[in-house]
């Protein structure tokens, strides 16, 4: 299974048509990935404008997707933190980019860092905390 499809799945279903996949890239120098979402109008509130939700969804889908990478096979992840910040509407709509990087771990505790864009400008930025727990 290809990393564009495992995030796929970690959508819930009633997001799956409207949150596709564009575009994956690892940036494993910089401990990164970058994800394009093929926006769709469905996920629009009644003012035209992306609700807050959909943005604090995709930001910690990603978050998780590059802190999997940091963990053993025998270890699953733990969200025990995620803040979000809003910072403007997009001016156009279109593409939804999100830039996801570790920018700290330490034992079990790993701290990413998600920065999301369309069309170039920033919109939102999130941090995310995970803990790495044993199988049982």
């Amino acid at each position: 299974m290809t990393e564009s499809q495992t995030l796929t799945e970690s959508i819930p279903a009633a997001f799956k048509d409207s949150l596709k996949v564009k575009e994956f890239r690892e940036d494993k120098t910089n401990n990164c990935i970058e994800l394009v979402y093929d926006f769709s109008h469905d996920l629009l509130d009644q003012y035209g404008n992306i609700h807050g939700s959909v943005l604090a969804l995709l930001s910690i889908i990603a978050a998780e997707s590059i802190a999997r990478m940091q963990i053993f096979s025998d270890e699953y992840l733990v969200a025990i933190s995620h803040t979000i910040n809003f910072i403007s509407q997009p001016d156009t709509l279109g593409d939804l980019e999100l830039r996801s990087c570790v920018i700290g771990k330490g034992g079990r505790v790993i701290h990413v860092q998600t920065a999301i864009s369309c069309h170039g400008k920033e919109i939102a930025n999130a941090l995310t905390m995970f803990i790495a727990e044993q199988s049982a």
